[in-house]
């Protein structure tokens, strides 16, 4: 049974960018291929189709590989090169549905597509600016990061020799993946904690270092699913009532919004039956996140 899964990102413009996201699609989008087409590590991608509606846009996104292809090989064991021509690759089809109102993208997650990484490095080239996706985590797990009022720990563990490969970590984590190195260490684990002591960790510090982890484990999904470089993103936090305090505990790789929906009806997963299942996802969630994204 053909599976859909599909993750949600908050889309955030950089100070002094005016320009809406869905303005930019369009913009890219009457490009010609060509200058809408950047060269990717095996490869090229581009925006192929956009359909822009009165309060959506959606389309697709095709990541192309054109190097590195292995060979087609029959039962009997005779092997041929792939025929290609001059431009062409094997594809890989991404969709994604993105919300005005909300400033939220649906994302497909396809191993051989156009993954979050990828898809933010692809509209920062076509707009020269750093656009920034990132993750949405569950309303049943708010507050969420920002939402804690003290911060009293938080516990990492990474895997240095995959982080390195992913740019724009961050100066926390390359301090880290630095320090590792030192000791020729495949694994860095580290609790950074107030103890018995009162208070809250500096929460703005500890906030942008914990983001930049959790944007790294997006960008380091391998092929199971997991991320290759980040192994925990643990936080414990209070949150103050009238009342009394309560603890919370986030765990920043498994809170995120995601959805999976299960295509019963075709063996293979056609452009329409993709688009349909990023709109029901977005109709099962949509009152959730306009709660979530002041629009409730």
């Amino acid at each position: 049974m053909p599976q859909i899964k599909i993750d949600f990102y908050s889309v955030q413009n950089p100070e002094g960018y005016d320009t809406p996201f869905q303005a930019l699609l369009q913009e890219v989008s009457e490009r010609q291929p060509l200058q809408r087409t950047i060269e990717v590590s095996d490869g090229w991608a581009q925006l192929q189709t956009l359909t822009a509606a009165r309060t959506f846009a959606a389309g697709v996104m095709v990541r192309s590989k054109t190097r590195d292809i292995p060979p087609i090989v029959s039962i009997a064991g005779d092997m041929r090169d792939v025929p290609l021509n001059p431009g062409e690759g094997l594809g890989g089809r991404t969709h994604f549905y993105y919300r005005y109102d909300l400033k939220i993208l649906l994302l497909q997650r396809k191993y051989d597509g156009v993954r979050v990484g990828s898809f933010e490095r692809y509209y920062q080239r076509m707009a020269g600016v750093t656009i920034e996706l990132f993750p949405v985590v569950r309303l049943e797990e708010m507050p969420g990061l920002e939402g804690l009022d003290l911060i009293r720990k938080f516990i990492v563990k990474l895997a240095p020799p995959h982080a390195r490969h992913y740019a724009n970590a961050g100066y926390g984590v390359a301090s880290i993946i630095d320090l590792a190195d030192r000791f020729s260490g495949p694994i860095a684990e580290f609790t950074v904690s107030m103890e018995h002591k009162k208070g809250s960790l500096n929460k703005t510090a500890a906030v942008a270092f914990l983001r930049q982890l959790r944007r790294l484990a997006e960008r380091s999904v391998g092929p199971k699913g997991k991320s290759l470089a980040v192994k925990k993103v643990v936080v414990v936090g209070l949150e103050e009532g009238d009342d009394e305090e309560k603890t919370l505990l986030l765990d920043l790789l498994q809170d995120k919004m995601t959805m999976t929906i299960n295509v019963i009806d075709e063996d293979r997963l056609s452009d329409a039956r993709c688009a349909r299942a990023l709109e029901q996802a977005y109709e099962q969630r949509g009152a959730e996140l306009r709660q979530m994204f002041g629009q409730g």
